[in-house]
């Protein structure tokens, strides 16, 4: 008997995409000096100024607002085939498939763009009248105990600063990977705890966080942008979607989007008028529970057919699909194009200035290399070895495509 194929909830990609537009236009603006002499450019710096005017306070000693979506997003998607069919972790050869699935899919544009990272630092490091900015590296040296932290995606369970090597962004993909880790001891939590039971484990969870960043001995850097601290984003995101699974059209409910737009205005009002210095522990806990509200709301939208495809909708979308490779390769580029226009218009035309048009276009091309020759085929080769673990399990009870 055909098995019919797991849903592909396009909202997933919209948020995605979103988010990963956020986040590469907000390094870009703030890392590269851009003239903002035609409309492109400061289109892109108004959309970043109005970004961090409405996020200020969950941008200030934590990650990045749209990095904190990613989280919540990464947490739901992981959760969306197992919610309200736990029967399936039962089967023989799910975990294995699982495991394997998880690091199939991500390794390899993760060491591809460890490597575009070094090459990036190494261009810097071999142009020696040019001081190498310090958001893409803290040194120009390389030492192999740090190429084996960066590669070996151990870095973010180690009591030190985080290492860049030319590409910082990948620590939240290392981190990411720690969290799949730890689904079983979450999935734990929800299968044998009540609600109530699940939101005390969440709050300790997050005091815990807190008191960490208290201690002499745990590094800033990596206090506020750890596993446990990000293990609280990623389980609001795994709740969300045993929510959805259970109540699939509540979402989209007038009560379902009053609650999504609720939770907008309070951090909204709250990143206005936070301007003291522990503002981030209410705001980003809200704009948390916010892009869950949000995610619900439009998976039961779609789920009702009430959300259809535009031209806004499905560009979004495709970046949305591509919005791992693009955080992947977008903070080496940005350091070699500020290589270039140092080096080459610095000389001539004083401080440098570039266009946001050149980065972008160059971005969107790697990632589109990374995109089609490296993830799909590890797409892909996962789907073949996780099934080589789990020959016994049903297409019902794999994993499903939002993964």
């Amino acid at each position: 008997m055909q098995q019919n194929k797991s849903k592909r909830y396009h909202s997933l990609d919209i948020v995605r995409g979103v988010a990963a537009v956020s986040v590469v236009l907000s390094h870009l603006i703030n890392y590269i000096p851009i003239s903002s002499t035609n409309f492109f450019d400061s289109l892109c710096v108004e959309f970043v100024d109005l970004f961090m005017l409405i996020f200020r306070g969950s941008a200030r000693l934590s990650a990045h607002p749209g990095v904190i979506v990613f989280i919540v997003l990464s947490g739901f998607c992981i959760h969306l085939p197992i919610a309200n069919a736990y029967h399936r972790i039962k089967k023989h050869g799910f975990w294995s498939e699982y495991a394997v699935r998880r690091l199939i899919r991500i390794a390899p544009v993760y060491w591809a763009a460890c490597l575009l990272g070094l090459f990036a630092l190494l261009s810097w490091r071999y142009s020696s009248s040019v001081i190498l900015p310090h958001w893409l590296s803290a040194s120009a040296s390389i030492d192999i105990l740090d190429v084996i932290r960066k590669f070996g995606m151990i870095d973010p369970v180690l009591l030190s600063n985080p290492i860049s090597l030319g590409n910082p962004a990948l620590r939240t993909v290392a981190t990411e990977i720690w969290l799949y880790a730890l689904y079983p001891l979450v999935l734990a939590v929800l299968i044998y705890s009540s609600w109530c039971m699940r939101v005390i484990v969440l709050c300790l969870l997050y005091v815990a966080t807190v008191a960490m960043t208290l201690l002499p001995m745990v590094p800033s850097g990596w206090a506020y942008e750890s596993v446990p601290r990000f293990l609280v984003w990623w389980m609001i995101g795994v709740y969300a979607a045993d929510w959805f699974k259970k109540h699939p059209t509540w979402g989209a409910s007038m009560k379902g989007w009053m609650i999504t737009i609720l939770l907008a205005v309070v951090m909204i009002v709250l990143n206005s008028i936070s301007d003291f210095r522990g503002a981030y522990l209410i705001t980003v806990p809200v704009l948390a529970l916010f892009s869950a509200s949000l995610l619900i709301s439009l998976l039961s939208s779609e789920f009702l057919g009430m959300i259809q495809g535009g031209v806004i909708v499905r560009a979004f979308s495709a970046i949305g699909l591509r919005s791992y490779s693009l955080y992947a390769v977008h903070m080496p580029v940005l350091g070699l194009y500020y290589l270039v226009i140092n080096k080459y218009n610095a000389p001539y035309y004083g401080a440098p200035q570039g266009s946001a048009f050149v980065p972008l276009l160059t971005i969107a091309l790697v990632t589109e290399l990374f995109f089609r020759y490296i993830e799909l085929p590890s797409h892909s080769a996962a789907k073949r070895l996780g099934r080589l673990f789990s020959k016994s399990v049903p297409d019902s009870t794999r994993l499903d495509r939002n993964t």
